[in-house]
């Protein structure tokens, strides 16, 4: 991401990676709940989700993966 060239790939890279993780942050909270974990752990595990839905936000915006070209990466794209 830090790299202009290669900046949008890896934004789409790491939202990849994001979706992939979601799956199992949700295993874990649900095997936490079936377990009787301790009330601080799960809700621990369930703040986790929304954190990752901004995360892959700022992923988005940070890579310019939503625009069309990558030298329009930090302009806004109309429309």
């Amino acid at each position: 991401v830090l790299l202009p060239a290669t900046r949008r790939f890896a934004g789409w890279g790491l939202l990849v990676l994001c979706v992939a993780v979601l799956p199992a942050n949700l295993q874990m909270l649900l095997d936490a709940l079936a377990a009787g974990k301790p009330g601080w752990l799960v809700g621990l595990l369930l703040v986790r989700l929304p954190l990752q839905a901004l995360l892959m936000g700022w992923i988005w915006l940070a890579s310019g993966a939503r625009s069309r070209s990558p030298d329009t990466a930090g302009e806004v794209v109309p429309g």
